[in-house]
């Protein structure tokens, strides 16, 4: 009993600490800890455009009003240097299935 839970121990503590699968990401571990120190993330707060504001990127917003009424918002990132490439790739960003890009 005692041996068998001794080297159960053992084997998790050498997983833990020794395995390369298993390493801490340090930019996340930093960021979840200034979060606690600071007591909230100020992105909580922003809707979408204030946030992709807040890195430096402009945007535009279109709205789009469909036979049935429903409004569609789409919102496209603009770049940060203008004319530097003369065919920037496009890549679309999808929220969720059950989110808006706005919450």
């Amino acid at each position: 009993g005692n041996a068998l839970l001794s080297w159960f121990l053992l084997l998790l503590i050498f997983n833990v600490f020794f395995d390369d699968a298993h390493k801490i990401n340090l930019p996340a571990v930093e960021k979840l800890l200034e979060a606690i120190e600071n007591g909230f993330d100020p992105e909580v707060y922003q809707n979408i455009t204030e946030i992709i504001a807040s890195k430096g990127y402009d945007t535009q917003e279109h709205h789009v009003t469909t036979q049935d009424g429903y409004i569609l918002c789409i919102i496209r990132i603009l770049p940060k240097c203008r004319g530097i490439s003369e065919n920037p790739k496009v890549v679309l960003l999808q929220h969720g299935l059950l989110d808006s890009a706005h919450t």
